[in-house]
């Protein structure tokens, strides 16, 4: 793994190595290296690299068209960066080398502090406070895509609406959180979710 390399893959793909911007190449090139950028640090095996760069057009070649690509990028990027396993190539690349990991990091921090400033004003009283960072948190959990972000974000406003007293509001939070929830088999926000729900049904 190396910190030398960076890749912004918000926008144009654009990489750098220590100082020197990276002339990544040709389209199909810059697809496969986004592809395995967006995967760091994990084995992506030949046939999903053409699945995923190629689609719904593959090479008449198959899997053989990669190696090509692979050996151009290699000679392209820091050395030992790229790397083939028995199963797949992976880049190996600083968790912070990315800039969409980056915004992510920061999305997660400001949802944290979010959540933080929540509790605070719920605990208060200050319910115009705690539910605007409430829904603020919420819109910043959906716009992630992070689907635990999204049910701990739904299950922390539908309490701030329950303490506030309006179960009505609150029950659709809830039922959201718990269905997140049920697929991801997160226990303890099944319990939260199911038990709030409970109690907006007694509330009514």
């Amino acid at each position: 793994m190396t910190g030398d390399l960076r890749l912004d893959l918000l926008g144009p793909l654009h990489g750098w190595s220590g100082d020197r911007r990276l002339d990544l190449g040709p389209i199909r090139q810059q697809a496969l290296l986004a592809v395995l950028a967006l995967r760091p640090n994990q084995v992506i095996t030949p046939d999903e690299l053409v699945d995923l760069v190629w689609g719904d057009a593959p090479p008449s070649t198959g899997r053989q068209i990669v190696p090509p690509y692979i050996y151009r990028l290699r000679k392209l990027l820091p050395e030992g960066v790229l790397i083939r396993t028995r199963d797949g190539y992976s880049l190996r690349i600083a968790p912070d080398a990315v800039d969409l990991s980056r915004f992510e990091a920061l999305v997660s921090s400001l949802i944290y502090t979010y959540a933080f400033l929540s509790t605070a004003y719920t605990r208060r009283g200050q319910w115009a406070e705690a539910l605007e960072v409430g829904r603020k948190s919420l819109a910043l959990a959906l716009e992630s895509d992070s689907r635990q972000s999204e049910q701990n974000a739904h299950l922390r406003l539908a309490e701030t609406l329950l303490a506030k007293g309006d179960p009505g509001q609150a029950r659709p939070h809830f039922t959201r959180a718990l269905e997140l929830a049920l697929d991801d088999g997160q226990e303890s926000v099944i319990t939260r979710a199911a038990d709030g729900l409970a109690r907006t049904r007694a509330a009514a």
